[in-house]
């Protein structure tokens, strides 16, 4: 490990992904069955809210990237928007899980006012945590640290609220649904913000840029020229668009085609609770393999082991053993993402010799938000391609719809992306990268 980088930095750093990832997990897996099923709203709203929120989360990234780029304060560039960002968003968070007593144009105007505050909040704070990464060290041994700690708190967040979401919402809400969501947002609130606060408190950045600010139109011209961060905002759209569809969809899978809701939370619990091992995993395939290589096998798991549970039915136990195929996975092929970016911004620094990190994490976030924004669009509109109506019971149509989000959109997704990752060659080059680099820094000091 090296010196300048202590154990309780990575493990304080870590942490934060269990609030970060929390709430991300939160909406993506229970906003849009809470819309539909609790708060009653109809489908075609519901995907505009989904729609323009997310677009506008997507856009604000690079907006709070330049913004990053600009910040010079005692405490570093990065870390005053953790501190500074995370009472709002959990408000929010509560916010948008309460229903207001109004009409059906009230209820769709509180939503998207709520949705749309809490995205460019989260947005916010995950450009911020995703940055830290690229401003604390660029030892690569280190940075393989801090990626290890942040996935394992990342999928220990997602497993919690996944698992404990409905139980506390019933306990809560003593059969109120609304109640419990609004009261289970407010536990979650507390523990967020004393999560976020340890790691403002017990991390430090030690990469600074020696240029002061770097124009928007400047850092969009570094970026093109960076062939690597092209892909990898490409792969990263394609990753969220087929995962946050997979987990929006789980709910209804269950309760309409496996007609037993309660398999949601398991489902769902299972999918997060693998991804734990899977991260010590990834970090054994990333030396053994490269980074590339375990996306493509990550990816061809996720979409055999999808197709195996359309195969697989009713039939509980091979659905089970098809599904862990899939969220190992999945595991697999998203666990090295952040060390890539942190790359790719090395990229950019070797070839210019500039480094707009801010710019490049907020910009591969917004592609990321940009995968979550059609996601929840396309979603709504197969569900009402399929005429779904909540709580009633499911036509044929319907249950193809439903099965099209769950399965099917995911497996084509990681089919095209075994495809795209091909273009990424940075494994290969980023030893001799990191050489050059250092060979510059030691000339200039």
């Amino acid at each position: 490990m090296t010196r300048e980088v202590k154990r309780r930095e990575i493990l304080c750093y870590g942490i934060g992904d269990f609030a970060c990832n929390g709430c991300f997990a939160i909406v993506s897996s229970f906003l849009m069955y809470f819309y539909t099923d609790v708060a009653k709203m109809e489908l075609a709203a519901l995907g505009m809210i989904i729609l323009v929120s997310r677009t506008v989360d997507a856009v604000s990234c690079l907006g709070m990237g330049g913004l990053i780029d600009r910040t010079n304060t005692r405490w570093g560039r990065v870390r005053p928007y953790l501190a500074g960002l995370i009472v709002p968003l959990c408000a929010a968070l509560v916010a948008l899980f309460y229903t207001p007593e109004v009409s059906g144009q009230g209820r769709f105007l509180y939503g998207m006012a709520t949705a749309t505050v809490y995205s460019v909040l989260y947005s916010g704070l995950s450009v911020s945590y995703s940055t830290m990464m690229t401003c604390m060290t660029q030892d690569s041994q280190a940075r393989l640290g801090f990626n290890l700690t942040k996935n394992i708190s990342s999928n220990l967040g997602a497993f919690f609220v996944t698992s404990m979401t409905l139980f506390l919402v019933g306990y809560f809400g003593n059969g109120d649904s609304k109640n419990g969501f609004v009261k289970t947002m407010c536990v979650y609130s507390v523990l967020y913000i004393g999560i976020m606060l340890v790691c403002f408190c017990n991390t430090r950045e030690r990469v600074i840029p020696e240029q002061e600010r770097i124009s928007f139109r400047e850092s969009m011209a570094i970026a093109v020229k960076n062939r690597h961060w092209v892909i990898l905002c490409m792969i990263e759209y394609l990753m969220l668009l087929g995962m946050t569809m997979r987990n929006q969809g789980t709910m209804y899978y269950a309760k309409y085609c496996l007609e037993q809701e309660a398999m949601g939370t398991v489902l769902l619990s299972v999918s997060t609770f693998l991804a734990i091992p899977m991260v010590f995993a990834v970090t054994f395939l990333a030396k053994k393999v490269g980074k590339k290589k375990s996306m493509c096998i990550g990816n061809l798991l996720l979409a055999s082991g999808a197709a195996g549970m359309w195969l697989a039915g009713k039939n509980t136990g091979m659905m089970m053993l098809f599904h862990v195929i899939a969220s190992i996975g999945n595991g697999i092929a998203s666990g090295m993402v952040f060390v890539m970016i942190a790359e790719v911004v090395d990229y950019s620094e070797y070839q210019t010799g500039k480094r707009p990190q801010g710019f490049l994490t907020s910009a591969v976030s917004l592609m990321m938000k940009l995968g979550v924004a059609s996601a929840g669009f396309l979603s709504a509109k197969v569900l009402e391609l399929g005429n779904y109506t909540a709580d009633a019971v499911p036509s044929g149509e319907t249950l193809r719809a439903i099965q099209v989000n769950y399965i099917w959109f995911p497996v084509i997704v990681a089919l095209v992306s075994i495809f795209a990752i091909q273009l990424y060659t940075l494994d290969e080059e980023y030893p001799r990268i990191l050489e050059i680099l250092a060979k510059r820094k030691s000339q200039e000091g």
